[in-house]
């Protein structure tokens, strides 16, 4: 008899994760921006950062009691992010033209680390 991977993937999480992370909750955050969001990263509890449309940058490092908007380093599409700590992140933008951007300064400076020339990139 085979298990479908979902239920499998299920028991795994159930099983695996740590106890404090199977007691976290979701909640509504109120964001200063309209635009529509599409990237989301949780860094730990305190930190989380957020993309979306038209150059939307957001993140929070007191758990969202306080939504800071990040000015971005152009008004692309943002829809995908990494962060590796509230200081450090990546995005990337959809469509084109096709970047991505680093800060190591909490999003006060951006660099360009890769941009497709090509003009066959989405992210």
């Amino acid at each position: 008899m085979r298990i479908p991977f979902f239920f499998l993937a299920l028991l795994l999480a159930i099983f695996i994760l740590p106890a404090d992370a199977q007691d976290l909750r979701w909640s509504r955050q109120q964001a200063p921006t309209e635009a529509s969001l599409r990237g989301l990263f949780v860094v730990d509890a305190q930190t989380v950062w957020a993309s979306g449309a038209a150059g939307t940058l957001l993140r929070t490092t007191d758990g969202g009691a306080r939504w800071e908007l990040i000015v971005p380093p152009d008004s692309l599409d943002f829809r995908s992010l990494w962060a590796f700590s509230a200081q450090e992140a990546l995005i990337a933008s959809a469509g084109q033209p096709a970047r991505i951007y680093r800060t190591t300064t909490g999003g006060q400076q951006w660099q360009l680390v890769w941009e497709d020339t090509t003009g066959l990139g989405f992210f």
